[in-house]
């Protein structure tokens, strides 16, 4: 079963090196691969599920300190990690695959930083959902621009997301508690 998937894993990322993701469908992996639709449905709902199950096998990293340099930081080493497919994916229908797994990573990130604070559990999901998904989607802005390397993109995003903003949107939530 695992192989399977993996197989159809590789061929997906070999069609992207002839096809735009956007012409690439269940039917060209299939006859890539000689298998059914059917098994290709056995294993993923749809091509976007491949690309997410790419993703899961691949760690955005691990979160070095309790700062958002660190989360940022991350979040553009996996990007340039691999970054062809992942350019192709910001680029493509399946933006929202790519958010997400960075999202994810860093609302996870984010919530060993909240922990610290005394957070209402509703404030502390509210601050981690918006900022992880601000972030990641300024980082992957900046990452199809092109124009930055980790450090500039990191150095950049430092402007817009650091521990002093988080702090002043913690003190906010917690006068809004007294």
């Amino acid at each position: 079963m695992v192989n399977t998937e993996k197989q159809i894993q590789d061929t997906f990322v070999k069609l992207l090196e002839k096809y735009n993701l956007e012409e690439i469908d269940v039917n060209m992996i299939c006859k890539e691969l000689n298998i059914k639709r059917q098994t290709f449905y056995y294993h993923f709902k749809n091509i976007y599920d491949v690309i997410f199950s790419i993703y899961v096998y691949q760690k955005v990293g691990e979160f070095f300190d309790d700062s958002l340099n660190s989360i940022v930081n991350n979040i553009f080493v996996f990007l340039f990690k691999d970054q062809s497919f992942n350019m192709m994916v910001a680029k493509s229908n399946a933006y929202d695959v790519l958010k997400d797994v960075l999202s994810n990573y860093a609302n996870s990130a984010l919530t060993k930083i909240l922990d610290r604070y005394n957070l209402r559990i509703n404030d502390k999901k509210e601050i981690g959902r918006f900022y992880s998904k601000a972030i990641s989607e300024q980082c992957i802005y900046y990452f199809v621009q092109g124009e930055y390397s980790v450090k500039e993109g990191c150095l950049k995003m430092s402007y817009l997301f650091n521990d002093d903003t988080l702090r002043g949107i913690i003190r906010k939530y917690q006068n809004s508690i007294e």
